[in-house]
């Protein structure tokens, strides 16, 4: 027969060290796989919303420029001066003259920038020259000053091209704009009828 003490240390003896062992062990696994799903998680979220702000900046950028081509009176022009890759196309400003819509790439930092010049900017004192559209008269340098200036013309950064394709028997468009940020990259195209375009005659 057993005294209440031997009965009390008998139901109260600690676990061994091989139990506490398996224990930690068996802890150790749950925590890890555990870690491990909220890493995964974490990083396919951000992946996510990477996804998700470059395609959003894709749309933004292709309707910005879809606007200004369906506005435009002549064909998007392509002028290249170093490392910027430009668009320009004749337009109607808001006071109702002439002028000039101009997209401008800086391929160097991947920054867009958008504006529109007024005649007088195009053209300076001399005036338009001979038969020339506004937009043939817009040079490099005209183009540098616009990028020379963000806090005037800044719209858009992360967009890595711009395309612009249309004949000139017929006022559709098409524009492609690819973005990246990170590793991700995303190119979206849409085709903009051009309200205000004449046809050329054959």
């Amino acid at each position: 027969m057993f005294t209440p003490a031997e009965k009390l240390n008998e139901n109260h003896r600690g676990f061994t060290l091989i139990e506490l062992l398996v224990g930690t062990l068996i802890a150790t696994l749950v925590l890890t796989a555990l870690a491990g799903l909220v890493v995964t998680t974490m990083n396919m979220f951000l992946r996510g919303s990477e996804e998700t702000a470059v395609q959003d900046n894709a749309r933004t950028v292709l309707n910005y420029v879809g606007e200004q081509v369906m506005e435009a009176d002549t064909l998007p022009l392509r002028i290249t001066s170093g490392d910027l890759q430009s668009y320009v196309m004749d337009t109607r400003l808001e006071d109702g003259e002439n002028g000039v819509n101009a997209l401008v790439l800086d391929t160097e930092s991947d920054r867009l920038y958008a504006g529109s010049l007024t005649a007088e900017e195009v053209t300076g004192d001399d005036g338009p020259e001979g038969n020339l559209t506004l937009s043939e008269q817009v040079t490099g340098d005209l183009l540098e000053t616009i990028a020379d200036e963000p806090e005037r013309y800044y719209l858009a950064e992360g967009v890595t091209g711009i395309t612009i394709t249309g004949s000139e028997d017929s006022s559709l468009v098409r524009v492609q704009v690819s973005t990246s940020a990170g590793d991700r990259t995303r190119t979206v195209t849409g085709r903009y009828g051009m309200r205000n375009y004449v046809e050329a005659e054959a």
